[in-house]
């Protein structure tokens, strides 16, 4: 597809969060109902606007009603989630390579669901990226992901799937090869960087890596 080396950013409604610009830099950017607030805060024009509008501002809500950005209002009785409806039309457009940004908050139900949007996109080819301001959580199936960071830095490795095979950690402090990993046993918590950047592969299944690896984005504005 003619978009899969493009990037898609998703703005979701869940609690802001500061990041570097350079997070943010992507050729299609979909804003979900509140993150159209957010999108403001960093000083985005979205490309469209989707969701029921239940939780955005009366001045974007106007904004909208007048025509000045392209938007596609649903119901708020839904099957979908904003995000997923997101999710839906970053995959549609053909975008494999595609970040989410303020999708975690004080609601873990809603953090839960974003982590699934994410594992929904995984099964369809996409390695997605959710960024809070100190971590990074990416959601990838049958690949591999490099990642750079501070020897002791830390990070987590989780099957998505009920099995996760062929999963190998190389360059952390407790390395893995072909191994298994379930979604009902965290055996992938707590792990180091041992050198500058780790390489984390699976062979059949969806995983999520967690990185807390001694960066910190508060101090950057949009």
């Amino acid at each position: 597809m003619e978009n899969m080396e493009k990037v898609c950013l998703i703005i979701s409604g869940g609690k802001f969060v500061r990041l570097p610009p350079k997070l943010l830099r992507a050729d299609l950017v979909v804003a979900c109902d509140r993150g159209l607030d957010h999108a403001d805060k960093y000083g985005i024009r979205p490309d469209v606007v989707i969701g029921d509008y239940d939780s955005l501002s009366r001045r974007n809500l106007k904004r909208i009603e007048n025509g000045e950005l392209e938007s596609e209002r649903y119901p708020k009785e839904k099957d979908d989630t904003d995000t997923m409806l997101a999710m839906r039309r970053a995959l549609s457009l053909g975008y494999r390579d595609i970040r989410m940004v303020c999708v975690f908050g004080n609601r873990p139900d809603h953090a839960f669901a974003n982590i699934q949007t994410a594992h929904f996109g995984a099964l369809r080819g996409a390695t997605v990226r959710m960024y809070d301001e100190k971590a990074e959580v990416i959601v990838f199936s049958d690949g591999s992901v490099n990642l750079s960071g501070k020897k002791g830095g830390m990070l987590s490795v989780f099957s998505l799937s009920d099995v996760s095979r062929g999963v190998t950690v190389k360059g952390a402090k407790y390395e893995l090869e072909g191994g298994e990993l379930g979604n009902s046993f965290p055996l992938g918590q707590s792990n180091e960087f041992k050198e500058d950047h780790v390489e984390i592969s699976v062979e059949e299944g969806v995983i999520m890596v967690v990185e807390c690896g001694l960066r910190d984005y508060t101090g950057f504005g949009g």
